[in-house]
């Protein structure tokens, strides 16, 4: 009689492994936008605040603002990278730091531009969408 326990084994090898490839791709679809929604939630009302700031004359709370825009920015920019063009995220904080020296000479007109370009800029990569089950396979 022949017996057949590898084959059961590869069987179950098969499977295990086919379920943990789901969950990865799973993952690598849904992490990126948690990702970004996340950096928004941070910085959007730090982008709001230095707006409203600034337009009041508090050029040195804006740059506050603007320096924990900065900050949160290159915290997350690693893993930003994993799943955006490099050169989006970089231009993402160097618009944030072209902001930063805004509020060091105090030009409210130049200011205002740049915090609204970082706001499209952000705009921008929460509709990108790159990563998806059709795109990977």
């Amino acid at each position: 009689m022949i017996r057949n326990h590898g084959l059961k084994k590869t069987t179950a090898a098969v499977r295990i492994s086919l379920i943990a490839s789901v969950i990865l791709l799973a993952a690598v679809c849904v992490y990126p936008k948690l990702l970004i929604k996340k950096v928004n939630e941070e910085n959007r009302p730090l982008i709001e605040s230095a707006k409203e700031k600034a337009n009041c004359g508090d050029f040195a709370s804006a740059r506050i603002d603007t320096e924990r825009i900065v900050g949160n920015l290159k915290d997350r920019s690693d893993a930003l990278m994993l799943f955006y063009g490099h050169a989006d995220i970089l231009e993402l904080i160097n618009k944030a730091d072209t902001a930063l020296d805004m509020t060091k000479t105090m030009d409210l007109g130049l200011l205002i531009a740049a915090l609204g370009d970082l706001e499209n800029d952000l705009d921008g990569l929460t509709r990108v969408n790159d990563v998806s089950l059709p795109n990977i396979i």
